[in-house]
């Protein structure tokens, strides 16, 4: 499905000014953020989901000549839940395990997650390939003679 996707740019700029004073809108949907050096752009921008008013912000590294148009994305970060997955499966590691038995790659965890401050389920945001098949549930291999069986519930934000 396609359509318009409406969005509030002056929360978005105003949301992105503060943590990035060169910070420039260039036309409707388009936005520019000039970083010190290489490392503040792989910290800021590639190692973090950024969700504006519930959106999720698509990041680009710009080069000399490319166009400014709507990129065909081929994968997308997504939320997901798992809930009563036990607290040893809660550290980083365990969950980028878990995010490629689901064929993507982790990005980030709540700050619940982070914490264990709730402990009903884990939340955890990957990177999937458009169009991947998402089980309901996955087998988590505990031991060599038993696995888990983990429900995986994923979160759907409307744009």
């Amino acid at each position: 499905p396609s359509g318009k996707i409406s969005c509030n740019y002056e929360l978005v700029f105003k949301e992105l000014t503060q943590p990035f004073p060169m910070f420039t809108a260039l036309k409707r949907g388009y936005f520019l953020v000039r970083l010190r050096n290489e490392e503040e752009m792989n910290l800021d921008l590639r190692e973090r989901t950024w969700f504006i008013n519930c959106k999720c912000l698509v990041t680009k590294r710009w080069s000399l000549g490319m166009p400014l148009k709507i990129q065909r994305m081929m994968s997308s970060p997504l939320w997901i839940r798992l809930p009563g997955l036990p607290p040893e499966l809660w550290a980083s590691g365990a969950l980028k395990n878990i995010a490629a038995l689901l064929k993507g790659y982790f990005l980030e965890a709540d700050l619940a997650a982070r914490s264990m401050a709730r402990h009903i389920y884990a939340r955890f945001s990957i990177h999937l390939p458009l169009g991947a098949k998402l089980p309901n549930e996955i087998a988590i291999g505990m031991r060599p003679d038993r696995s888990l069986i983990q429900p995986v519930i994923y979160e759907v934000a409307f744009l």
